[in-house]
């Protein structure tokens, strides 16, 4: 099994110690970081979190689409729902590829996540769902700050 980075938790070559992603000796202590070090580390952690959380979700809205062609809700004429749906199943699946590819800091990531998660906002918002905008308004933020951008572009 290949070690994985401390700090990042991408796979180290071997005889590597220092990361291809981060750019961080993984066998330096974590009091011993530089400031900018630490930025880095915290920001890889983070794409970390959101690539499970937009996996989490990509999976949950599929559940949540194929459950509602079952069963759709009275009062809504059908087109228009059914249109819906189908945005909504189409925006689960690519979470979940989007979600794979940030756990594996893919490139393109930093501006897929950009207008995956704009339009996320935007269907959130037709669905007027607060708690959905928050959440895609902070993954946005995230996912465009300079920082990630460096370490998706590998530019560290």
């Amino acid at each position: 099994m290949a070690k994985r980075c401390r700090y990042c938790f991408s796979a180290l070559k071997e005889g590597n110690i220092v990361c291809g992603v981060c750019k961080i000796d993984s066998a330096k202590d974590r009091n011993t970081l530089t400031r900018e070090e630490k930025t880095v580390s915290y920001f890889c952690r983070t794409l970390h979190l959101m690539a499970f959380l937009a996996a989490l979700g990509g999976i949950l809205g599929l559940v949540g689409s194929l459950a509602a062609i079952f069963r759709p809700i009275p009062g809504v004429p059908k087109p228009i729902y059914f249109i819906f749906v189908a945005i909504n199943l189409v925006l689960a699946i690519l979470f979940i590829v989007f979600g794979i590819s940030l756990a594996r800091y893919k490139k393109w990531c930093h501006t897929g996540g950009i207008v995956l998660y704009s339009l996320a906002i935007g269907m959130n918002l037709m669905q007027m769902n607060l708690i959905g905008v928050l959440f895609g308004a902070l993954f946005l933020y995230y996912i465009s700050l300079p920082v990630t951008r460096k370490i998706l572009y590998g530019e560290l």
